[in-house]
């Protein structure tokens, strides 16, 4: 189990003035107050009971993410909308509350339900004038949600995966929080380690380039310092789940062991 408050000591007050500076902002920006509510008191528990097994299972079963939507679909306006619930807390929320990981038409489902479409959808469609468009648009603006949104469970899927790996696999004991993944892009840690997993895509994500801080910019002058590990998956085909391949996976258990 992991807490904000572990979260709090292993990573930020050892961050220093950078990492608590990103705090502050967070914690000021208008409309947020029922996700620091979420963050703050929320526990991963289930997450370190889930098993190779559990997630082969969810793979094998999951419905193809991005469906016949393709790349030239996306949409600027849809990229850049950022509800104030990230879907990493969503992803987690669904994990912790059903205790069992989702497949795509599990997860998606669910957000188009309930407390989950008021907390991330519902936003988004309004962030982007999804509902004040003629139906065409609609279906153009709701094709890019969909590719936005399945790429985002695709990443999340591979980052959970070398967690669950490294801790079956080679015994260590990760930590994971939301705090860390969405504001200070931290995937996870382990005593004195960081570790950022990526594809490259400059627009977004490059080891420490791209549009979105790196670790580095949060906790880059911690006392006493953080070793960042980077890892970069290569692209393995269109609506994949594209993993981490067992020497990757071997290589940064050697790295974080050390």
């Amino acid at each position: 189990m992991t807490t904000f408050e572990e979260c709090r000591q292993d990573l930020l007050e050892r961050g220093g003035p950078p990492a608590l500076r990103a705090y502050d902002r967070w914690l000021n920006r208008p409309g947020y107050q029922e996700v620091h509510a979420l963050v703050h008191g929320f526990e991963h528990a289930y997450l370190g009971r889930i098993t190779r097994d559990e997630m082969q299972e969810v793979r094998a079963r999951s419905a193809h993410a991005l469906g016949d939507v393709r790349t030239g679909e996306q949409r600027p306006e849809v990229e850049d909308a950022g509800p104030p619930f990230a879907y990493q807390h969503l992803f987690h929320l669904y994990i912790e509350q059903h205790q069992a990981v989702p497949t795509w038409q599990a997860f998606s489902g669910w957000l188009r339900r309930g407390a989950a479409r008021e907390m991330f959808l519902r936003p988004l469609l309004e962030d982007i004038g999804f509902y004040a468009a003629e139906r065409p648009e609609r279906v153009r603006l709701g094709r890019a949600v969909q590719w936005r949104l399945g790429k985002f469970y695709y990443s999340a899927m591979r980052e959970l995966d070398i967690q669950v790996r490294l801790r079956e696999d080679h015994g260590l004991p990760l930590r994971y929080h939301l705090f860390a993944d969405v504001l200070l892009r931290t995937d996870f840690w382990l005593g004195d380690d960081l570790v950022c997993v990526y594809f490259a895509n400059p627009k977004y994500r490059d080891r420490e380039a791209g549009r979105k801080p790196p670790a580095a910019a949060f906790l880059g002058q911690a006392t006493p310092p953080f070793t960042i590990h980077h890892v970069g998956i290569e692209r393995q085909g269109f609506g994949k789940f594209w993993l981490a391949s067992d020497a990757s996976i071997a290589d940064l258990a050697r790295r974080l062991g050390a």
